[in-house]
């Protein structure tokens, strides 16, 4: 329970959105509440709060509804029993006309109150459809009351909402660093990589989901420092190797790059890995070349991400030098199924062997792949079957 302790909070909600998920989700927000506050005071507001949420309990109770509290003035409301989209937006309508047709009496003031809503239909992620669409609802007054966002709406969302969504994910603190163990075929060493999550409650977002957005908006530049930031933190914390993922963007930029050699001279016992992929090490091959020498030159090492699918030059790699070779997940995957792909593969290792640069084998997923290349002593393994990306007190468990 939290400030309101007539009503279960956001970690009641999510566990229940865990166990039982639900088609619709309902957020409301008291419209103007900060200004409320501002002019009657923090008291006044927490009375405010109570009274509105003894006001809609009581509404959504007899709906064979439950109310929670997620933060602040913000409520969201889901339904006991599976019910079609459109009979839990009239619920939710008939309450916004419920709780706005006479005001509020708080402390012997009458308020009339004012709300924002939004409702998330889908069959995942329906708390940050909800969420998104009442950020769309706070922002106009129209006769449609409830606003809803489809799942195929969230994706279809232009640059300018992406940027409002991703910059509450900052201000709410929801950017965090996910981590999956990369293990030596025979255990005797481990390392992680930091795989960003824009977290939205019971939404999770991976990169693939978010990060093409936030490229077209100024928070990118952010999520990496974010990134490396915690990735410095956690390595120092916990005497732990952590490899991050890096692009052409953030090479290229002056301040990210500024802030990773900062960072490494600060915390001389950290220990970072840099993944760059094939493909985006061979643009702008001077700043690259100059980032790695630096980066190596505070004590950081190297990775080459996502090899034999770009250019596989073989020279290029003598010249780069990294200090780790990542071979795609897509040769992996088919090592045990087609010769090509084997091929490929011993190819690359032969040459990475030669030039004593351990090899990651990624997307590692079956017991079966992952004791065929521990048979051919494959440096490190990755993927689903030895963990997937966790919180990292959940991997190093």
């Amino acid at each position: 329970m939290g400030l309101l302790k007539n009503i279960p909070d956001k970690k009641a909600l999510l566990k229940r959105l865990q166990q039982s998920p639900q088609k619709c989700v309902g957020v409301v927000d008291i419209r103007q509440f900060r200004t409320i506050t501002n002019f009657y005071g923090v008291e006044f507001g927490d009375a405010l709060l109570h009274a509105f949420s003894d006001v809609a309990t009581d509404y959504f109770k007899r709906q064979q509804c439950e109310l929670f509290h997620l933060y602040g003035d913000k409520f969201a409301v889901v339904s006991l029993n599976a019910i079609p989209a459109p009979l839990f937006e009239r619920k939710m309508l008939r309450f916004y006309d419920h709780a706005t047709a006479t005001p509020l009496l708080v402390n012997h003031v009458d308020i009339a109150l004012e709300l924002a809503m939004g409702m998330g239909v889908g069959s995942q992620h329906t708390l940050a459809l909800a969420e998104s669409a009442l950020e769309k609802a706070k922002q106009q007054y129209t006769s449609h009351r409830v606003q809803t966002m489809t799942e195929r709406e969230f994706r279809a969302l232009t640059p300018r909402r992406w940027m409002e969504f991703i910059q509450r994910g900052f201000d709410e603190r929801c950017i965090k660093n996910y981590y999956q163990k990369i293990e030596r075929y025979d255990a005797s060493l481990t390392y992680y990589e930091a795989l960003v999550r824009l977290d939205l409650g019971n939404t999770i977002l991976t990169p693939d989901q978010f990060l093409p957005h936030a490229k077209t908006t100024r928070y990118y530049a952010q999520i990496t420092r974010k990134v490396v930031g915690q990735a410095i933190t956690d390595s120092v914390a916990h005497n732990i190797k952590i490899s991050v993922n890096l692009c052409a963007e953030d090479v290229s930029n002056p301040e990210t790059v500024a802030f990773i050699l900062q960072g490494l001279a600060h915390h001389p016992t950290a220990r970072l890995i840099f993944e760059i992929s094939e493909t985006e090490s061979v643009r702008d091959t001077d700043k690259m070349h100059e980032f790695m020498k630096a980066v190596r030159a505070a004590g950081g090492e190297i990775a080459i991400d996502d090899f034999g699918v770009g250019f596989s030059n073989f020279t290029r790699l003598i010249d780069l030098s990294p200090n780790y070779l990542k071979i795609d997940g897509s040769i992996v995957q088919k090592v045990m199924k087609s010769a090509a792909c084997a091929a490929i593969f011993m190819g690359i290792f032969d040459i990475c062997s030669e030039l004593r640069i351990p090899i990651v084998a990624e997307y590692v997923d079956s017991p079966e792949l992952s004791l065929h290349l521990q048979q051919l002593e494959i440096d490190f393994q990755q993927g689903f079957y030895h963990g997937q990306p966790a919180p990292l007190e959940q991997v190093i468990a």
